[in-house]
């Protein structure tokens, strides 16, 4: 989803407004993230006169509990008439939607309700739907600073948008710090049982658990019976350890979300290390047990530890394309965050259309590319996000670099930065100019608690590339338009894989590991701007190919050396195209070349008519 960004939501005064339900029969229910009566705020506008597609997004988290049930209307509340507009159900799939329902609606201050002609719609559980309708903004709301939509509450205020096209695209754009957008879904439940709860939300915080780190629960239950629910027990259970329990006294109507707060997991020392399965369930409600077991149990994974080693760097993986305008902004930030820390290794991994790719890397665009930027961090998942990979995209052409360095690069880096390591770097290079051979020594120190938390583990080393120029769509500074670029500065170019792409298996031995290897550079390399990367995951022997196997495959540490030290350190310099006449030309044996043969690449040495004389390499 793109960051809300072009608009900011008028808030005036923000008082409570009342409206009288139509009488639903007793087969329907309302679904979405707000009751049927209330809103705390009406007047809140866009600014700017328009049409607006707004709605809310269900995913098939809330919408496998209906699979069967028709949709078979909606209602929205305005805070003022908005005319007549568009009610609406779109089918989404990833940043595009497609039109399920439309029909045209007269508005009139408070809830307003639409009964669809024909047939509705048939959940299936496994789709995402956006509902909504089209909000009007007049000239005249824009010159009172005073529109007409209607929210309520603060929380999940994510799941409100407008699917539009500002110019950069079209997608969803969300709304956020003013509550949910009040509009539900009307559904048929004849085929539901009369008391069910379903969970619909849980997570366990950060990854990685110690003593001193304990979990702090949010959940949630979703009534998906047909009669309201008073009272129900949740409970928790970790691995096949005992059950806890806890009771609410919540009254909760059908269709609706109730969020609670669970007390803290203390953790102990005598608590196992390794990887563990938290499950959170539905116990009961109204003291009797639930009459279907569809989707009362959620689970989540964490992994427990005791003896942390010292994390060296954090490796970031950006998925670019060449005909994105994003690019260059994003760049830009990741440059200005290196050019003031040294914590951070990365690769830009190129789209298949790129002439730049890299073709055996491509699968990570399979697995973790969204959009064009986006990029992950240790390829680790942060709890709560859609996807493992991030996207600044919008923010990136209308913040400065400094504050999305600042005030989310650097947070998102920092969060990563922190977490445990449990393998070590060294890497010990040597390189010929001459041969362009790299060899590479590599060696660690593994925590004991790697084995419970990983299994085996996996190395990778890849080349990366700086200085390379190849075109980029850019946005210009003058003219603000898109235009090519051909000689575009590209860094941190991905080249090649020392290891397998996915990484090498580790042979451990006494909580310590060595590998050696040898790489000779591409001809296409500049070995001067050459850097490379290393890294330690879980090992795998095959493409992990859904979420929860992803989520896994995080990076536990990186580091990084560049080849350019290593040149300088032998005395090599690279020989101007306006060489010295007076010059000859010798192998590193003594052999005198020829004009033509000094001219191939090569490493020789140089020696001038005053008898001083260095190693050069010719490219």
């Amino acid at each position: 989803m793109k960051p809300y960004r072009l608009f900011s939501l008028i808030l005036l005064a923000a008082v409570a407004l009342t409206a009288a339900a139509q009488q639903l029969a007793d087969n329907q229910i309302l679904l979405g993230y707000t009751d049927s009566k209330t809103y705390d705020v009406g007047n809140a506008g866009v600014g700017q006169a328009g049409t607006y597609p707004m709605g809310a997004i269900l995913t098939p988290s809330r919408l496998a509990s209906y699979a069967g049930c028709k949709v078979v209307g909606l209602r929205f509340a305005v805070g003022q008439s908005i005319g007549r507009t568009r009610a609406f159900i779109y089918k989404v799939e990833g940043n595009n939607a497609t039109p399920l329902i439309e029909q045209n609606q007269r508005t009139y201050e408070g809830w307003n309700t639409v009964f669809f002609n024909g047939d509705g719609y048939t959940i299936t559980g496994e789709e995402s739907l956006f509902y909504g309708y089209d909000y009007i903004e007049s000239d005249e709301m824009v010159a009172a600073e005073e529109g007409a939509i209607a929210c309520a509450g603060s929380y999940l205020s994510e799941s409100f948008y407008i699917y539009s096209d500002f110019g950069q695209g079209l997608g969803f754009y969300p709304i956020q710090n003013i509550g949910c957008l009040c509009v539900q879904l009307i559904v048929d439940v004849s085929n539901l049982p009369r008391k069910d709860a379903d969970m619909t939300y849980f997570e366990v915080g950060h990854r990685y658990k110690s003593v001193g780190k304990d979990i702090d629960l949010l959940v949630g239950l979703s009534n998906v019976g047909r009669d309201s629910i008073c009272g129900y027990q949740l409970g928790y259970q970790i691995d096949q350890m005992a059950p806890v329990y806890f009771n609410f006294k919540d009254t909760i109507a059908p269709g609706q979300m109730q969020m609670q707060e669970i007390p803290g997991l203390n953790f102990t020392d005598d608590f196992p290390v390794g990887h563990h399965t938290m499950s959170f369930f539905v116990a009961s409600v109204e003291g009797k047990p639930l009459e279907t077991h569809r989707n009362d149990t959620l689970s989540s994974s964490f992994l427990y530890y005791l003896n942390p080693l010292q994390r060296q760097k954090v490796y970031a993986e950006v998925y670019t394309d060449q005909s994105s305008y994003y690019v260059p902004a994003l760049n830009s930030a990741f440059q200005t965050y290196m050019d003031h820390n040294s914590n951070l290794c990365m690769a830009n991994v190129f789209s298949e259309t790129s002439p730049l790719v890299l073709k055996k890397a491509t699968y990570l665009h399979d697995l973790y590319a969204y959009t064009y930027p986006s990029f992950t961090i240790n390829r680790a998942y942060f709890p709560g996000e859609e996807h493992i990979a991030y996207d600044m995209n919008d923010l990136l052409l209308a913040l400065p670099t400094d504050f999305l360095v600042d005030g989310i690069l650097g947070s998102i880096i920092g969060q990563d930065a922190a977490n445990p390591s449990f393998a070590t770097i060294e890497l010990k290079p040597q390189y010929n100019p001459e041969s362009r051979k790299l060899s590479i020594d590599v060696t660690g120190v593994v925590s004991p608690d790697a084995e419970a938390l990983y299994g085996d583990l996996a190395l990778t080393l890849l080349v990366g590339e700086n200085g390379v120029r190849s075109r980029q769509l850019t946005v210009s500074t003058t003219t603000g338009r898109t235009m090519v670029n051909q000689n575009y500065t590209h860094n941190h170019v991905l080249r090649d894989f020392i290891t397998g792409t996915q990484g090498d298996k580790l042979a451990v031995s006494d909580l310590t590991y060595t590998a050696h290897y040898d790489y000779t550079l591409p001809d296409n390399v500049n070995d001067e701007n050459v850097e490379v990367v290393a890294f330690i995951t879980k090992a795998s022997d095959r493409i992990a190919d859904n979420v929860n196997a992803l989520r896994e495959m995080d990076i536990t540490n990186a580091e990084s050396f560049a080849l350019k030290p290593l040149i300088d350190a032998l005395g090599v310099a690279g020989v101007k195209a306006d060489r010295r006449a007076d010059a000859s030309y010798y192998t590193l044996g003594g052999r005198r070349l020829s004009t033509s043969a000094a001219q191939k690449p090569g490493l020789y040495i140089e020696r001038q008519a005053d008898g001083t004389s260095r190693k050069v390499v010719v490219r």
